[in-house]
């Protein structure tokens, strides 16, 4: 992999370590605030982890193609 690959993975990979961060402390909150469940936490919610989910594919993308072209 190239110092630009590594570098943009690397990136890729904390952004969804962030975002797994965003969602426990988003849960942390919404429990010591005792806010219900309702749309506006599930739509927060599903948005960290669809995120998370796409910068962890984003990078595990990054690996596999430069494995396939070395």
């Amino acid at each position: 992999m190239t110092e630009e690959q590594v570098q943009q993975r690397k990136n890729l990979f904390m952004g969804g370590i962030a975002a797994l961060a965003g969602f426990g402390l988003f849960i942390l909150m919404f429990s010591a605030f005792g806010m219900e469940p309702s749309g506006f936490t599930s739509a927060i919610t599903t948005g960290l982890l669809v995120t998370a989910a796409a910068c962890f594919g984003s990078a595990a993308r990054i690996k596999r193609d430069a494995n396939r072209n070395s």
